[in-house]
């Protein structure tokens, strides 16, 4: 036997077709087909309904079954693949690549690190455009696509921190955000027609605003109000009978 026959028989090329959850543990085994049952032509393999499934740390991964898929070139059966090596006990999968999760994460950006579901959700790292400080930094999304149609999603919700721009960006799937910078906080809603603007020069109100209740203004409840400030209170709403609930404004000096 050559070296590349031995080779052939310790590593095998291994689609898999199923999967299974099992054991006090709930360790998953995969089952599937080695390359004598088409995945490598003229190589030599067998088909193992139930392999132990080895992966990095911390990762819980249970491939999807085989599925048609649409390419430019036809429609293509798309599976979880690995190398397995065979052991006493069968064979063993090591490394494995899942060609749907490429299709759902097309355009990695040279140095980008992420981990992708089927359902086209991600969670990436890609390095920032410019340094931020001495070496480039790392912007980190989160992105949950849904509302499909025709397998694309009508909406999504995505949130960014950009180590680069300084800011936290939150944005639902409609179009509601908040958005964290070094200058302050903005809340806005979908169309930006209303929308709450804190920094440290203040607070800002744009757009219609409802008070159902009591408001309290100018008074810190963390510090005991000056009797010496001006003070006035406003009760709207009827006078009578006495301490009949009303709508009240509590106005002071700084």
């Amino acid at each position: 036997m050559d070296l590349g026959s031995f080779a052939s028989w310790i590593v095998s090329f291994f689609r898999v077709t199923g999967s299974t959850v099992s054991g006090p543990h709930f360790a998953v085994s995969v089952g599937g087909e080695g390359a004598a049952d088409g995945a490598e032509e003229g190589s030599t393999g067998e088909a193992d309904p139930s392999c132990e499934a080895f992966g990095a740390p911390g990762i819980v991964f249970r491939p999807r079954l085989p599925e048609e898929v649409d390419t430019p070139d036809g429609t293509e059966t798309l599976s979880a693949e690995s190398y397995a090596v065979r052991t006493g006990d069968g064979m063993v999968p090591l490394a494995w690549r899942d060609l749907r999760f490429n299709r759902a994460f097309p355009a990695p950006k040279p140095g980008s690190v992420s981990f992708v579901g089927y359902g086209g959700g991600f969670f990436s790292q890609d390095d920032t455009e410019t340094n931020c400080g001495d070496q480039k930094a790392t912007l980190q999304t989160l992105y949950v696509p849904y509302a499909f149609s025709g397998g694309v999603p009508a909406k999504a919700h995505c949130i960014i921190v950009d180590p680069e721009n300084e800011d936290i960006k939150i944005i639902q799937g409609d179009g509601n955000s908040v958005l964290v910078t070094k200058d302050g906080v903005v809340i806005r809603s979908a169309n930006g027609a209303n929308r709450i603007e804190i920094s440290d020069a203040g607070i800002n109100l744009v757009g219609i605003v409802n008070v159902v209740g009591t408001m309290t203004v100018g008074i810190d409840p963390l510090v005991p109000p000056d009797p010496s400030k001006f003070a006035f209170a406003l009760a709207v709403g009827p006078g009578t009978p006495p301490m009949q609930p009303c709508l009240c404004l509590k106005v002071s000096t700084p």
